[in-house]
């Protein structure tokens, strides 16, 4: 199981990184989401931010519980975009992150020593 733990944070920090570099490009297809919901001009960019330091925190370890809880709010946003403007299946990523964000705050605090 911790296998599969570690490959699930890695694949969604990879996933989320991804998505947050093209926000901060101006990836059009990707910036596109943000103007079909009106939001004001900078908000990809401020999600962007978001998305590329979650995705650094996911790979350190006392911050990982921080970055799944940060991520939930940006995925809970893109449930919502892909279920109210898209074809129902392209939520599938952003449901599935969210599953690995609350597998990541369900498991219990590291002991520090």
């Amino acid at each position: 199981m911790k296998n599969a733990y570690s490959v699930a944070v890695a694949l969604v920090a990879l996933y989320v990184g991804a998505a947050g570099i093209a926000k901060l490009f101006g990836v059009q297809a990707v910036a596109q989401s943000f103007a079909t919901m009106a939001l004001p001009d900078g908000t990809a960019m401020l999600v962007g931010l978001c998305e590329v330091a979650a995705a650094l925190a996911f790979y350190i370890g006392p911050l990982r519980r921080l970055a799944a809880a940060c991520l939930i709010p940006l995925m809970l946003g893109a449930l919502y975009y892909h279920l109210a403007y898209t074809p129902a299946l392209q939520a599938a990523p952003a449901l599935l992150i969210l599953l690995v964000c609350a597998w990541v705050l369900s498991r219990p605090e590291p002991a520090h020593g």
